[in-house]
């Protein structure tokens, strides 16, 4: 990938998530790019196609973070991993996630898709995991726990990434507390 590509699709992705995907056209993406309009469709050949690219980087990274959870066989280390993941300042994460969200309101998919085709969204993979060491920890309700979980991360990584959250170091500490 060039460097202009990759300047390209930041911002696009920074759009998609602020301004939503429909609402940008691609002449404002190259104007913030400072690259011609043409150029994205050269590499990209149409709005779309740079969907399907952020989509594509977008699988990458969840799935990094998901294989790290996965790979945690210590069920209270794997949630102490997940708020640790949901802490760290992961702009694009919450761009994907904001475009997921928009999308999925619409009905598209975004980041859902392998080369073999459809794969379970990271969404229904985080519940799985989290659900797995709730059990194993004997939660009452594993399921509901990963879920309540999972939406509370997300949105203290949106407000993290937006720099609306102070005090982040306190709610880390009692959310690690409230799961020991």
């Amino acid at each position: 990938m060039t460097v202009k590509q990759a300047r390209i699709l930041e911002v696009a992705t920074a759009l998609f998530a602020t301004d939503g995907y429909d609402a940008t056209p691609t002449s404002k993406i190259a104007s913030e790019a400072g690259v011609s309009e043409g150029l994205i469709f050269r590499h990209f050949k149409n709005k779309q196609g740079l969907l399907d690219s952020i989509s594509a980087m977008a699988s990458v990274a969840a799935d990094s973070q998901l294989s790290a959870l996965e790979d945690e066989t210590d069920m209270a280390q794997r949630i102490q991993l997940a708020i640790d993941q949901a802490f760290a300042k992961t702009k694009g994460m919450s761009h994907y996630n904001a475009i997921r969200t928009q999308l999925g309101a619409t009905g598209t998919s975004f980041g859902d898709v392998s080369p073999g085709g459809l794969r379970e969204s990271p969404t229904a993979k985080l519940d799985k995991l989290l659900a797995e060491a709730f059990k194993a920890m004997n939660f009452e309700n594993p399921a509901t726990e990963a879920k309540f979980l999972r939406c509370s991360l997300a949105g203290i990584q949106s407000a993290i990434n937006a720099g609306d959250l102070s005090g982040t170091k306190k709610l880390k500490a009692f959310m690690q507390n409230m799961y020991a």
